[in-house]
């Protein structure tokens, strides 16, 4: 059974928590433009950032839908956190969608380093403190349009 919350210590605290309700099933491992990712599908997917209620729903991307935001990601990235931007391929990332606001977007997750202490592809990770190793953004697929970069403090 999944727990709806599991900590986990790693450059900080790491802190799960899954809309899952069965047991974890990985996502398939996908390469893009040399980062590792995996796409939730909708009954997976979850954001950190939104309190209760905002989100309406959340729908599966497509690797496509993924591809298209990647350079709306790179640039956001380059004008807002070039640091970031610059190791890019270091990171896993994990795609959410999810509808807020009448707009499908996507939640992007990124985690950094060795992701072998917790299971990156069965559910969305979030996290407290480690700093620049976690950031979040959400871009909009309709726009191609990146915004909302969150990058984790430390503690």
């Amino acid at each position: 059974m999944v727990a709806l919350f599991l900590s986990v210590i790693l450059s900080g605290c790491v802190t799960r928590r899954s809309m899952v309700s069965q047991e974890c099933k990985q996502q398939p491992l996908i390469d893009l433009a040399g980062s590792r990712v995996v796409i939730f599908p909708e009954n997976v997917g979850a954001v950190d950032g939104y309190g209760g209620g905002e989100v309406l729903s959340f729908w599966t991307p497509t690797y496509s839908d993924v591809a298209r935001v990647e350079p709306a990601l790179r640039q956001y990235l380059k004008l807002t956190a070039p640091q970031l931007e610059a190791r890019l391929a270091e990171y896993r990332r994990q795609y959410s969608g999810f509808v807020y606001g009448g707009k499908r977007l996507i939640y992007v997750n990124f985690l950094c380093g060795d992701s072998s202490s917790y299971d990156w592809q069965c559910g969305p990770i979030f996290v407290d403190d480690g700093g620049d190793c976690f950031f979040h953004l959400e871009c909009d697929l309709d726009s191609s349009s990146c915004s909302k970069l969150w990058i984790n403090g430390n503690a």
